[in-house]
């Protein structure tokens, strides 16, 4: 039964099949997918408690003549193991959180390797177990997508699958860890596909998302995190506590996300006088002192959340554990930790949302519900820090499994969304993928999109027929084309419309008594679209995203109704993964050959080489297809390295023929090594 379970999906990755036996095989990889991403999330839940007791409770016993004061040693011993596990796999150690999973999809075809699945499996349940305070939700992701690309490569199925059960398992795994099916679909929609939705995506992450949820309860059991105790959500004017609740936690969000790229920014950058290596056992450090007297600031602190929902936290605890998650789960992630940034989200939301409803009633008689606030702010926060406003509220809905707050709630997360994206525009996740100079739309990235242009892979071909041809003529035209759609054009052969399968297959329904009767006029639609020479690839996915034809017409620039060519889906498909793969090996000899300083050299093969050299003056000003540099001195441009902040960070940009080069630029070029030099000489 395996066996042949195995060959279906083997046949789904690889041949065409019916609309029954695709849709079967769809349900039965989801359904695995699942199983394996529920059992992986509930192996990540337990070790994470049996981690916290053996930091916590073992090791108090062996760090007994410390007394109390051994709490303060724990986030050190933990930052050491993982620092030492960091230096031991350092190239691995880069690849994490979810950012690490959108960029396999859009730039590895959702191959995430076991070794990197095992190591930010491990590394989290370290870091959280030794009490530092960030989430299990990123390192879940991760390991759930990296569990569903492992098994989707052990079947042997299709790049476009893998991207796609990939993405489902990284959803799967959220919908595990926080019991929350439907939160881990729009988790998967949101963050990891950015909105790419699709039909089969959707049923995959929705097929996915149940069955791991159902696997991890059947281990964890149906329970949810929070207690909710009983709650009033006051007249409809108290809808505007809510509405204040929402900008304040957008403001919140959008200052955490600030110093979450600031943290990074001067951490990573050696900013600081403390080696790299040393950074996360003194943040653990500063973690276990202000932990030892504020113990609810370790680890995860759903029970410190639970605390608050039933008023045992007192003013000054609420706040200090606030601006605590606030400080620290930047510097924890920034040093070198593992972790996610909802649960602190969560967190801070719920602290945030107390204090303003206890503040309130006590300094301005203005009587608020704690209750309601903490639970309005947790999914506030948790939508504004991470630009999940739908997830957010599923995700808040599906944990307290209590329906009754989701008015103040829709209100809370779609205000602090809306003030977050205003103030500050981006999210930890786009941070980190915008470091690595990617940019992801339409489920594609952006820069290497805009890279490429149609005269770069149009086919030179009209695929036309005459507006007056009757259905048999246009229909041994299409058996004998390539192409699923035909251009239809005038006498003066102008485009005048389009004819897909959808119009052919409702012809051929009575194609007797039509053939002779009916022509391709009668049949073309006048909604499609066009594209140039000249545009980019980005805007040509875009028109895919609005038709339903797999190909589109090329016009003339002089006569947008003159067809002078056709460019298909696949084409640009191809054409982008081909780009991927040459930045990805440009990326891959850069960290390899730590090529990170200027005048360092790789030689690739006799006489030819890679290295990154200042732009020459000559260069400056010029856009690339102006330089011609391929052609001119012998070199191509893999990369730019550019500065692009107001503080001087770099970032490697994909070169398009129309970027001009800037003054500072740094350009990664392969060519021989005569050329090299010869370029180099003009910086002089």
């Amino acid at each position: 039964m395996v066996e042949s379970l195995l060959q279906k999906t083997r046949r789904f990755g690889h041949a065409h099949t019916g609309p029954l036996s695709e849709y079967g095989a769809l349900v039965a990889v989801s359904a695995l997918v699942g199983v394996a991403v529920g059992l992986a999330a509930a192996l990540l839940h337990k070790a994470i408690h049996v981690t916290t007791f053996v930091f916590f409770g073992l090791g108090g016993q062996v760090l007994s003549a410390l007394g109390s004061y051994y709490v303060i040693v724990v986030p050190v011993l933990g930052a050491v193991v993982v620092q030492l596990l960091t230096l031991s796999s350092p190239r691995v150690a880069k690849r994490k959180g979810v950012a690490a999973v959108i960029r396999a999809i859009v730039r590895k075809g959702g191959w995430i390797d076991l070794r990197t699945t095992l190591f930010h499996f491990v590394a989290p349940v370290l870091v959280i177990g030794s009490g530092g305070t960030v989430g299990p939700e990123g390192p879940a992701a991760q390991v759930g997508g990296g569990v569903a690309s492992l098994l989707t490569q052990t079947l042997r199925l299709s790049e476009r699958k893998i991207r796609l059960f990939t993405a489902a398992g990284a959803g799967a795994a959220i919908a595990a860890v926080f019991n929350a099916p439907i939160g881990g679909v729009f988790f998967a929609l949101e963050v990891v596909l950015m909105n790419d939705l699709q039909t089969a995506t959707l049923s995959a992450v929705i097929l996915a998302s149940v069955a791991s949820s159902v696997v991890a309860r059947s281990i964890l059991g149906n329970l949810h995190p929070f207690f909710v105790p009983t709650f009033a959500l006051g007249q409809p004017l108290y809808f505007i506590g809510y509405a204040i609740l929402g900008v304040l936690a957008g403001a919140w969000s959008a200052a955490f996300v600030w110093f979450y790229r600031e943290t990074h920014r001067v951490l990573e950058r050696g900013k600081v006088p403390v080696p790299r290596w040393l950074q996360l056992p003194l943040v653990a450090l500063a973690l276990g002192v202000v932990g030892y007297f504020f113990p609810g600031l370790f680890g995860i602190g759903y029970g410190t959340i639970n605390l608050a929902l039933v008023g045992k936290l007192s003013v000054l605890t609420m706040a200090v554990l606030l601006v605590g998650k606030f400080v620290f789960v930047p510097l924890i992630l920034a040093s070198g930790g593992y972790g996610g940034v909802f649960a602190p989200a969560i967190f801070q939301g719920a602290m945030l949302g107390s204090l303003v409803a206890t503040l309130s009633n006590n300094l301005l008689g203005i009587h608020l519900d704690p209750v309601t606030y903490s639970l309005v702010g947790m999914g506030s926060v948790l939508g504004g820090v991470n630009a999940i406003p739908l997830a957010a509220i599923l995700i808040l809905f599906e944990m307290t499994n209590n329906y009754a707050f989701i008015l103040p709630l829709m209100t809370g997360v779609v205000i602090s969304h809306l003030v977050a994206r205003a103030l500050i525009g981006t999210t930890p996740h786009h941070l980190h993928l915008e470091k690595y100079g990617v940019f992801i739309q339409l489920g594609r990235e952006v820069n290497i999109l805009r890279s490429l242009h149609v005269r770069d892979v149009f086919r030179p071909e009209t695929n036309t027929v005459p507006a007056r041809a009757k259905l048999s003529q246009l229909l041994e035209h299409v058996l004998d084309s390539p192409y699923s759609s035909v251009f239809v054009v005038d006498d003066d052969q102008r485009l005048i419309g389009v004819i897909g399968q959808n119009e052919l297959r409702h012809a051929l329904v009575n194609y007797e008594e039509l053939k002779n009767i009916v022509t391709a006029a009668d049949l073309a639609t006048s909604d499609f679209e066009t594209v140039r020479m000249d545009d980019d690839l980005h805007f040509v996915m875009q028109q895919f995203a609005h038709t339903q034809y797999e190909e589109l017409p090329v016009v003339s620039d002089v006569d947008p109704r003159r067809v002078i060519g056709v460019i298909t889906h696949k084409d640009v498909v191809d054409a982008y993964n081909r780009a991927v793969a040459r930045h990805e090996m440009a990326e891959g000899i850069l960290d390899s050959l730590r090529l990170a300083e200027r005048g360092a050299r790789a030689q690739l093969t006799e006489g030819y080489a890679l290295e990154e050299i200042p732009a020459p003056p000559a260069f400056w000003g010029k856009t690339l297809r102006e330089l011609n540099l391929r052609a001119a001195y012998g070199l191509e441009v893999l990369m730019i390295s550019r500065a692009t902040g107001p503080n001087g960070q770099r970032q490697r940009l994909v070169p398009r023929p129309d970027m001009v080069i800037q003054e500072d630029d740094v350009l990664l070029v392969l060519g021989r090594n005569e050329d090299i030099e010869h370029v180099k000489r003009m910086t002089v």
